[in-house]
């Protein structure tokens, strides 16, 4: 084998605010045809796909009585991914991610702090309410931890898909756990500590 007695150009190459030493030769760059072929296949419709069953990362994070939107903002900038807290989803949170997926992360999290996480087309909704109509049945799961009771009637409304009208309530809070009842009795469940209603 022959060894070329050309010396090798080194050229510099600025990435973001560092300098890097790149090595020129007439080699091909290896990195270069891999991702030539990763790009090739993105394009010809293989590479999302791909790109969809691989889940997002989360690296080590930790948060000290910090408000709940706030980490999960920031929990979401360092996944790559979506997520949308509602007005449901108050108060402060003390907590440690440890390194897994985002969905690993979000699960955790939310049984930490009563919270309910939905996926729908790569978005992450949270809240501290889970309502789910069964239309066969004609019930409904409404789920909820220190919540007020109006946006506990909200959600029953959306899930059943029937406008509910009522009075304004009291800013109490209240935990409710009614499973695969009608929507009549849950409604009775939510007003029972409020004779006036």
């Amino acid at each position: 084998m022959v060894k070329s007695t050309r010396p090798v150009e080194r050229r510099a190459t600025r990435i973001g605010r560092g300098l890097v030493m790149n090595r020129v030769s007439n080699r091909p760059n290896r990195r270069r045809i891999v991702w030539g072929v990763l790009v090739a296949t993105a394009l010809m419709g293989v590479g999302p796909a791909f790109a969809q069953s691989v889940e997002r990362r989360v690296s080590r994070l930790s948060f000290q009585n910090q408000p709940i939107t706030d980490v999960l903002l920031v929990l979401a900038d360092v996944a790559g991914v979506s997520i949308v807290p509602d007005t449901t989803v108050r108060g402060n949170a003390t907590y440690l991610f440890a390194e897994g997926t985002i969905g690993d992360a979000l699960s955790g999290f939310a049984s930490a702090y009563d919270l309910f996480v939905t996926e729908r087309d790569g978005v992450f909704f949270v809240s501290r309410i889970s309502a789910e109509y069964n239309a066969a049945a004609d019930t409904l799961t409404l789920l909820g931890t220190a919540v007020q009771p109006s946006d506990l009637i909200r959600a029953a409304s959306r899930a059943v898909g029937r406008t509910i009208l009522f009075d304004p309530f009291p800013t109490d809070q209240m935990t409710v756990a009614a499973e695969n009842l009608p929507l009549e009795r849950v409604l009775q469940i939510l007003v029972a500590r409020y004779p006036d209603y």
